[in-house]
């Protein structure tokens, strides 16, 4: 929707939600994530950059590390329970919410933007060849059950 000529649409929440959407898009593209700090990292103040959480730098790396070594979800999931981490929103991490940030490029330093990825802001909390074997380690055990 282009409304350069001044006039405002007949469906005015309806260009207030394109307009919306655009910014979001825009940011995105920008390498700016848009939404609330994912587990592992914090917003500071006004800043649109999330920062790494420096209380899960360790454990979280620790974590993906034993995600590249082929580790299973679920030896994971107790792995993460027994070093007390936890859902940023949930309280108790569960096997989805483990799956989820596993698969998560924002972690490798990426941020979704439309249908691809762009270069975050933000600082990456795993390699990108860290980030690649799990995604391989966890489609190889999906083929196998």
């Amino acid at each position: 929707m282009n409304h350069t000529d001044g006039t405002v649409p007949d469906d005015y929440y309806a260009w207030l939600g394109e307009l919306s959407r655009l910014r979001q898009a825009g940011r995105a593209e920008a390498g700016i994530y848009t939404g609330k700090p994912l587990n592992g990292y914090v917003k500071i103040g006004g800043s649109e950059v999330h920062a790494v959480d420096e209380g899960k730098r360790t454990k979280l790396g620790k974590v993906w590390s034993l995600a590249a070594g082929g580790m299973p979800l679920r030896g994971l999931l107790e792995v993460c329970r027994h070093m007390g981490l936890t859902s940023s929103s949930r309280g108790e991490l569960s096997l989805n919410s483990l799956h989820l940030m596993l698969t998560n490029p924002f972690y490798a330093g990426m941020v979704r933007a439309g249908s691809g990825l762009v270069p975050g802001r933000h600082e990456a909390l795993v390699s990108k060849a860290s980030f690649d074997t799990v995604q391989r380690n966890l489609h190889a055990r999906r083929k196998i059950s």
